[in-house]
């Protein structure tokens, strides 16, 4: 390709008409681009977008300095472009023009490109990628789009080059230390992350003083307000840069402060129209392992002990109120009439909050007494498909249940309860095929065409849900964003140990006992399966939620995800299968609506 066929282009009117300037935009403008470029016959300028497409739709991952892009999806066996698919021709094309191209985001890019996969490596590439990253600007709504990534990458690269960078890395540092300072409450996160980048920016003693400082005092500010999730980051975050400095007296004061921050959150949960002691008592939680945290020689002085007594007090006391809750089940009928289409256009045009909600909210294939009723409805109209016993056999071969039959009578009332759970089970199998293949999937596309999800953004609404555990927060968002990038092999294997975990730890939650003592003494957890055949399983957590649980994860009538993952047994099309979408969806919708209902507000939990 040469370089007279992208001045012939008309790639600056796609740039101008592209309104959201950032990489997964500019990806689909150029790919839409040249789909019409080669219907109009024009190959050259087709090619040229194509390229482009490709370079822009790379999500870059500036931690790794071997591997920075990364495909911004993964389709089972296939996926979008990485820096390998490009050929020796294509850098030298890119190398050609970078210089021409005056959009910032599209020059850095390529120039990385140049840069990275170039042979020989032409280091005025990496300082033309520098150069272009840090023209974006130092504000919240660039910095959560694209900017926080382009700044760490020139950081990073800028760190790399050493010497060859100039004064370069200074003046990143620089530049982004006046952006914290001069940051307030009003920029929600965005000094907090910014600070985060410096961490890695190679900075001085007194610049990581000056940051330490400013997240104390934007903490403070922060608890006024009655913010107290900001407030709460804020406190770790000082901690943790007062810590950096080795100022230990200052650390524990900001540590015993984002532990009040915690329990003043837990009495506003304990203490609104609708409580939710669950989230309080984890909240209480996070405050006692906070302390926990002080070191010991410290705590006298601080009064830590006597305070750790008093919020375990406090955590045992919501606990003990769990049972006023309403029971988790989150079960709602559907219409599966053209679901297809009315989920694509329940979730088209809408922000990212709302189009999360959308998906979270789709009806499960749940929904126990219906189940039983369509499976004594089919028994009934086909007795002759169920006059004889029948096996489960498992994917190597092996019989993992039997069926008895429904009508010989030979088991009696046993049998024919057990004929009937592993009807209501296949029809359960059937109604998530419905689910995901009418709901889930069509919803899905849309949301990653329309919006882009960040691993951090679903790590935080773990955090924050009241289903997971403290300290589980980094493992569920992975899983969970795993599946946003349509891995779900990856997110299985991840979410359903978790998942388990869950269920183990609101049992515990409400003074139920999750472990058995062995004939040595041993103390053990028990299992999921035998988890949820705890008589106080089904009234914690409902009988629909209760049912998909044991249908899901743990009965061999079923798909039996938990054993599975756990022994090894999954196949790789059984990791990718419907049953392991719907899987991942679950664990989802769980999570995401645990953490909205601890996010709004009383009035809006009540609609008013």
């Amino acid at each position: 390709m040469r370089i007279g066929d992208f001045r012939n282009s008309r790639w600056k009117d796609v740039v101008e008409a592209c309104d959201d300037k950032q990489y997964s935009s500019l990806w689909h403008a150029f790919s839409s681009a040249a789909k019409r470029a080669s219907a109009e016959g024009k190959e050259a300028e087709a090619e040229v977008f194509s390229l482009l497409a490709d370079a822009c739709s790379m999500v870059l991952s500036p931690s790794s300095p071997h591997e920075p892009f990364r495909p911004i999806a993964v389709f089972g066996n296939r996926r979008t472009a990485i820096p390998e698919d490009f050929s020796d021709a294509d850098i030298q094309f890119f190398a050609a023009i970078a210089e021409f191209v005056d959009d910032p985001l599209i020059r850095a890019r390529l120039a990385d490109l140049v840069w990275l996969l170039g042979k020989p490596r032409d280091h005025n590439f990496a300082l033309m990628a520098i150069d272009s990253y840090r023209q974006l600007p130092l504000d919240a709504a660039t910095w959560f789009r694209d900017g926080e990534t382009c700044w760490d990458r020139a950081a990073r690269l800028a760190l790399l080059l050493g010497a060859g960078a100039g004064k370069r890395l200074e003046e990143i540092q620089e530049s982004l230390l006046c952006a914290l300072e001069q940051s307030s409450v009003n920029d929600g996160f965005f000094p907090l992350c910014v600070a985060e980048v410096l961490s890695e920016a190679g900075i001085t003693r007194a610049q990581e003083e000056r940051i330490a400082a400013k997240l104390a005092e934007l903490a403070a500010q922060f608890e006024e307000q009655g913010r107290l999730y900001e407030a709460q980051g804020y406190f770790a975050g000082s901690a943790h840069w007062y810590r950096r400095i080795r100022d230990e007296h200052r650390s524990a004061e900001l540590t015993l402060k984002l532990a009040q921050a915690l329990e003043k959150e837990a009495l506003e949960e304990q203490t609104a129209d609708e409580p939710l002691y669950g989230a309080a008592a984890r909240l209480l939680e996070q405050a006692i392992h906070a302390c926990r945290r002080i070191p010991g020689k410290l705590r006298p002085a601080l009064e830590v002990d006597s305070y750790i007594e008093e919020l375990q007090r406090q955590k045992q006391e919501a606990a003990a109120r769990l049972v006023e809750e309403p029971g988790i089940a989150v079960s709602t009928p559907f219409d599966v009439s053209d679901l297809a289409r009315a989920s694509r256009e329940a979730i088209g045009g809408k922000e990212l909050p709302d189009a999360l909600e959308v998906l979270a909210t789709f009806g499960t294939a749940g929904g126990s007494d219906n189940l039983r009723q369509q499976a004594e409805e089919l028994i009934r109209k086909f007795p002759l498909t169920h006059i004889f016993a029948e096996s489960v056999v498992s994917e190597d071969g092996r019989v993992v249940a039997k069926r008895p039959s429904a009508l010989s009578g030979k088991e009696g009332p046993h049998g024919y309860e057990k004929a009937l759970w592993a009807k209501m089970i296949r029809q359960y199998q059937f109604q998530i095929n419905v689910v995901v293949c009418g709901q889930v999937v069509p919803a899905l596309e849309i949301l990653l065409l329309e919006h882009r999800i960040r691993e951090q953004d679903l790590i935080a609404i773990a955090a924050r849900s009241p289903l997971v555990p403290d300290r589980r927060e980094h493992i569920v968002g992975k899983g969970l964003f795993a599946g946003f990038e349509k891995d779900f092999i990856t997110a299985i294997h991840l979410l359903i140990p978790q998942a388990e975990h869950m269920v183990r730890a609101q049992l515990k939650l409400r003074g139920v006992v999750t472990t058995a003592m062995d004939e040595q003494g041993i103390e053990k957890e028990r299992g999921l399966s035998a988890l949820l055949e705890l008589e106080e399983a089904e009234r914690i957590f409902g009988k629909d939620l209760h049912f998909e649980l044991k249908a899901l994860f743990t009965d061999p009538f079923g798909t039996n995800l938990r054993n599975e993952v756990a022994h090894g047994l999954l196949s790789q099309d059984g990791a990718s299968s419907v049953f392991a979408v719907y899987a991942w969806w679950f664990v989802f919708r769980l999570v995401f609506l645990g953490w909205l209902r601890t996010s709004r507000s009383p009035g809006e939990q009540s609609g008013e």
